[in-house]
């Protein structure tokens, strides 16, 4: 996936981007690691499938149990790929939400001791 930033060239000569919210950082990191990690497991894909076709090309074709299971392996990349985006997007709403929480808490004067003098001080 392209990156939406701007891109312009700093003094040396890389390129500095600009245009994102400090508070989006984290998220911007976790969605970069997450394109990365699916085009990670494109790649792995298109691996086994190479593979795949080199044994096609030295054995013959494959048979229908092998076609079956590749057929099945190719649905379970598909559903994995889908559990992993839900996974991320589930793990940014909460991410806002903790910080939501911390302003609220900021806003209130709590501090982390408060928390952990009612029992909840994992939360800070």
């Amino acid at each position: 996936a392209a990156a939406t930033a701007d891109c312009t060239d700093g003094p040396s000569g890389v390129g500095d981007y600009s245009g994102k919210a400090e508070d989006e950082g984290a998220d911007n990191d976790d969605e970069e690691e997450a394109e990365e990690e699916e085009e990670e497991d494109e790649e792995e894909e298109e691996e086994e499938q190479d593979a795949a076709a080199d044994e096609e090309g030295e054995g013959g074709e494959m048979t229908e149990e092998e076609q079956a299971l590749m057929e099945r392996l190719r649905a379970l990349e598909a559903e994995k790929l889908q559990f992993e985006a839900q996974l991320r997007e589930e793990q940014s709403q909460v991410a806002n939400q903790l910080s939501e929480l911390q302003g609220m808490m900021g806003a209130l004067g709590l501090s982390s001791a408060d928390l952990a003098g009612l029992g909840l001080g994992s939360l800070a």
